[in-house]
């Protein structure tokens, strides 16, 4: 018997549930701190976690008191990930999940605050799998990213679903905050190092994907 009421459709976020990219992000970032004498502030990383590249090349610009424009730290940041995405590992429990939700009729999409070219070079690898999504909505069509609730919102309209029957996947608080405002359920399965209790609004938290029992949800077990 289903714990929750039924879901008739999925959505995921990318980053750090369906690709591994989130190391590569914090690496190409860590490259050009260091080339400017600066410590990364991990603490204020985590809270990066999910937001939009030019939004959080802002952010790290002032905080670490860079000499340049956050303009220009984007466009270096962006060299480096060019070389760095297209190498990214599936999460564990990722292509098994999304395999089993399309076999069994389940729709299912993506909520994105990668840009359509950022997405288009981290599936590159990977299109085998992830062209079972039924839409794929990036930063590049909606008004505001992540934590607004337009990505998930425009991802429900996408499969024909109203928001508020949907199940979300997250792995960053900002993104569990967009999926709140959206009106979904969310399940937020935390990014190594992020606090716990930046999850306390989602419907669940899991420790990974492999955790994921579809039958709680009243999904194809």
């Amino acid at each position: 018997m289903a714990l929750h009421v039924p879901v008739p459709a999925v959505i995921f976020d990318l980053d750090g549930l369906r690709l591994d990219t989130e190391p590569l992000y914090l690496a190409a970032t860590q490259q050009l701190i260091d080339r400017y004498g600066r410590i990364l502030d991990r603490a204020l990383w985590m809270s990066y976690i999910g937001r939009p590249s030019p939004v959080v090349t802002q952010m790290i610009v002032e905080h670490h008191g860079l000499p340049v424009s956050a303009a220009e730290f984007h466009a270096e940041r962006e060299h480096l990930l060019s070389t760095m995405l297209g190498n990214a590992e599936p999460i564990p429990g990722a292509v098994a999940l999304v395999e089993h939700l399309s076999r069994t009729g389940v729709p299912i999409s993506i909520a994105t605050s990668s840009s359509r070219e950022g997405y288009e070079l981290k599936a590159r690898r990977h299109a085998e799998w992830l062209a079972h999504f039924h839409c794929v909505i990036t930063r590049s069509d909606v008004k505001n990213g992540k934590p607004a609730p337009d990505l998930f919102l425009r991802a429900s309209e996408g499969m024909g679903v109203v928001p508020g029957l949907c199940l979300a996947f997250e792995d960053a608080p900002s993104g569990v905050e967009a999926v709140v405002a959206a009106g979904l359920r969310v399940i937020a399965v935390p990014t190594a190092g992020t606090d716990a209790a930046s999850f306390t609004n989602a419907t669940a938290v899991l420790g990974s994907l492999t955790e994921f029992d579809p039958g709680d949800w009243g999904l194809p077990g």
